[in-house]
């Protein structure tokens, strides 16, 4: 059998077993394996596969399995992604979160771009840091663009902190005095826009909606004893969620479970107050005890579901990477109009048409303003016998729809104040929403002339070209099959496929810009994505490189629709057989590394050492100084008095001067002796 074996080896193919080390690399990253689980895994296959060649010559065990991964095939697709953007037109995606297991902010950066047929948004590093400062971003930023192109930059996507668009602006100077071109601005991303308008809005009254969700979580958190109190109470297993302060509208769930336990909460604190089961004396309960003394609690819960169902379905829609920004402003402008007529009068809605007309309309204006919505559940509860037996005043309910109203009016007056709807770019890219181009021509023809100018401004076009661009549009839309275009569903359809395939071929230079512009982002779905992916494949004592890895094999492998579609090239083998090089440079420079801080470490001990030996010399010379000084004033003091103990004082202070003397001597050429070592 040995000798068969060896007989088979003859024939075998390299590329074979590299391909399979490759496929095994894949699928421990794609299964969130951690590298260790791979040390034992080549023996396990000759064990399994006795027969097969590329079993028995097999060789990626933990080692292997870690440096084809991080210095092969993470560098592979880096290097791949790399080559597709450069020349080309991107968009740079970023976010920070913390990491813990390595205690640094991890800042994530995906770029978005032209990937065949249609636009993709993929992983390409990430950074990891101590301070966040702008200064800070920039200089990561600009580290990644030299990578591959500060020309083709066309916008950077990302969350709305203060912090962000002061780093937005410096790259921006950057940008226009090194290359003469602006990024374009649709401005922050419209997911953490509309959850940070809600979340807003919940502080625009005292219900404290949020803190009570959040107690309730708490209150049965990792305590069994509570939890068995709880079911023995109401024969119920069922608990509240957890509530995510950062995604108030991801809490829908959170919201709904809260309002389907409620009747058992209620009666597990009753029974709490009867002393039938322990009490828990922790805020949490307390907290939670004093709201239900609200007799209105149930409308508040009711109401702001209502709300937050309102703005799921936009939500769930631009959760997706495909390009969404032509419909973007149109989708916010219906949102907020939907939520404001639930305040608003019908004919102050009625006269808001365009998103100009609404970002000017005066929403506070009491006179614009009806008896508010509260929502048909919580209008429901109103009427109720069982509502109207604890006796709620009129002027209770009152209080309620106010405070409602408020809630709404500081949701709208957020989501105009912050939304891309408020730029001037998001609203005039509705010219490339194929329904629009059908249904009205005319308004899309104005929308992309003031396009065209945004594009000039920002010399992401010559000037010259926009007459011959705004020609081919006019032409383009007359030209369209209207029933088609009309018929266009976002929702199962890719607008970037949509366009390529009706206008590349016939309108060439209008195709040239609409691909451009098309990249723009909507938000930063997919970078809050992999935060996500990150908690996956993070380990303890994790390299940095290791990481981003593994992150971008994982997005790669996504991206394609699993390992079986990822294609084995030439390239790719090449880079798993050099991985061993480079692994083994990568331990050298480690190394050296560890060299050079041990020799500094050394150094600085060195120059500590000789200015504490300077400081002792330049001190021994001031009090051999004042030793001298100290003998000659003693001395002249003898000879004007006479007396024989001044002399002898004065002999004293000299010897002790001398001796000092000889100290000095030796501390000098102990110095010299160490500058001379440290020279050599």
């Amino acid at each position: 059998t040995k000798s068969t074996n060896n007989c088979k080896s003859l024939f075998i193919n390299e590329n074979d077993v590299t391909t399979a080390e490759i496929l095994w690399a894949l699928k421990l990253i794609d299964s969130n394996f951690s590298f260790h689980s791979s040390a034992e895994i080549p023996h396990l296959f000759r064990r399994m596969f006795p027969d097969s060649v590329i079993a028995q010559n097999f060789n990626c065990a933990d080692t292997k399995v870690r440096y084809l991964s991080t210095f092969g095939l993470g560098e592979y697709f880096s290097q791949r992604l790399s080559d597709k953007v450069k020349n080309e037109s991107f968009v740079l995606l970023f976010d920070e979160s913390l990491n813990k297991k390595m205690q640094k902010k991890q800042m994530d950066v995906h770029l978005r771009f032209w990937n065949g047929d249609s636009i993709a948004t993929m992983y390409y590093t990430s950074i990891f840091m101590g301070h966040a400062k702008a200064t800070d971003l920039v200089q990561h930023l600009e580290s990644v663009l030299a990578k591959v192109s500060h020309n083709g930059l066309i916008q950077l996507s990302m969350d709305g902190p203060h912090v962000n668009w002061k780093a937005f602006e410096l790259l921006q100077s950057n940008l226009e005095s090194e290359h003469g071109k602006k990024m374009l601005n649709v401005g922050s991303c419209g997911l953490h826009t509309v959850h940070c308008a809600f979340k807003t809005a919940m502080s625009a009254c005292a219900w404290d909606i949020e803190y009570i969700l959040f107690c309730a979580y708490i209150l049965f958190k990792d305590s069994p004893a509570r939890r068995d109190d709880f079911y023995t109470v109401t024969n119920s297993s069922m608990f509240p969620l957890k509530f995510a302060k950062h995604r108030w509208l991801e809490n829908v769930p959170v919201l709904e479970r809260f309002i389907q336990i409620l009747p058992n909460l209620k009666n597990y604190v009753k029974a709490v107050r009867k002393k039938t089961v322990c009490n828990p004396k922790n805020k949490s309960f307390e907290s939670l005890a004093k709201a239900f003394d609200d007799n209105t609690l149930e409308v508040k819960l009711h109401f702001v579901l209502s709300v937050a169902n309102q703005m799921q379905p936009f939500l769930k829609s631009y959760q997706d990477d495909k390009p969404l920004i032509p419909f973007l402003a149109p989708d916010l402008m219906y949102l907020i109009l939907s939520v404001a007529g639930r305040f608003l009068k019908h004919d102050v809605l009625d006269e808001i048409k365009t998103c100009s007309q609404l970002i000017h309309a005066d929403l506070t204006k009491t006179t614009n303003q009806k008896d508010v919505s509260l929502g048909f559940s919580a209008n429901k509860i109103l009427t109720t016998s069982e509502f109207k037996k604890k006796n709620v005043s009129e002027r209770n309910i009152l209080e309620i729809k106010m405070d409602a109203k408020q809630i709404l009016i500081k949701l709208c007056s957020k989501l105009l104040e912050k939304s891309p709807v408020q730029y001037s770019l998001a609203r005039c890219m509705v010219c490339l929403n194929p329904m629009e181009m059908a249904l009205n021509p005319g308004s899309c023809t104005k929308l992309m002339e003031r396009l065209l100018r945004i594009l000039v401004d920002a010399k992401q076009i010559a000037e010259e070209k926009c007459d011959t661009v705004f020609q081919s549009y006019t032409e383009f839309l007359r030209t369209i099959n209207k029933g088609q275009f009309e018929s266009f569903d976002k929702e199962k359809l890719r607008v970037d496929v949509f366009l390529k395939e009706h206008m590349s071929r016939n309108q060439p230079i209008l195709w040239e810009i609409v691909r451009k512009v098309l990249l723009l982002s909507h938000g930063q779905a997919t970078v809050e994505r992999g935060f996500s992916c990150n908690k996956e494949v993070i380990v303890e004592n994790q390299k940095e490189n290791s990481l981003i890895a593994r992150r971008i094999i994982k997005d790669h492998i996504h991206s394609v629709g699993g390992i079986d579609k990822v294609d084995i090239t030439k390239e790719m083998i090449a880079f798993a057989r050099r991985s061993k090089s480079r692994y083994n440079m990568y331990l050298y420079e480690m190394k050296e590394m560890e060299k050079q801080e041990v020799q500094s470490m050394k150094r600085k001990a060195d120059e500590a050492e000789l200015d504490g030996l300077r400081d002792n010399i330049k001190r021994i010379k001031t009090d051999i100084y004042s030793l001298y000084t100290s003998s000659k004033q003693l001395a002249d003091k003898c000879e004007i008095t006479g007396s024989v103990q001044l002399i002898v004082q004065s002999n004293s202070v000299r010897r002790t001067a001398e001796g000092k003397e000889q100290e000095l001597h030796a501390m000098v050429k102990n110095l010299e002796t160490k500058i001379q070592q440290s020279k050599q």
